[in-house]
């Protein structure tokens, strides 16, 4: 049987890259940049003012600025913490989210690390 030249066998093994790289792409469409703003939404930061698991509402106190409330739905991402009763006043997160009124729609919430002794 008659081997496939060097030709045909890069290509393959370019077909199949292309083939990983578009089933990869749909696991990093939902992330985030860190730490920036856009057009489609907004990044802050700061430390846990309130939480209310019944209403599903956040309101976060930012380092230099006025609190900012929230409200979660079911695509909201949670990063760092499993549920919204695991946030307590006073941890430090940041919020990814979509300008509305009267409360803000978060995108994303991420609990960072608590490193210590």
């Amino acid at each position: 049987m008659k081997q496939p030249g060097p030709a045909c066998r890069f290509f393959g093994w370019l077909s199949f890259c292309c083939c990983l790289l578009l089933f990869a792409a749909p696991l990093f469409g939902a992330q985030y940049d860190e730490e920036m703003s856009t057009e489609e939404y907004l990044f802050v930061k700061g430390i846990v003012k309130s939480v209310s698991v019944d209403d599903q509402t956040l309101t976060l106190k930012q380092n230099k600025g006025p609190a900012i409330s929230f409200f979660l739905d079911e695509d909201t991402l949670l990063e760092g913490f499993y549920h919204l009763s695991d946030l307590k006043p006073r941890q430090k997160i940041k919020v990814w989210y979509l300008p509305k009124e009267p409360k803000n729609k978060a995108l994303k919430i991420l609990k960072p690390l608590e490193l210590g002794c």
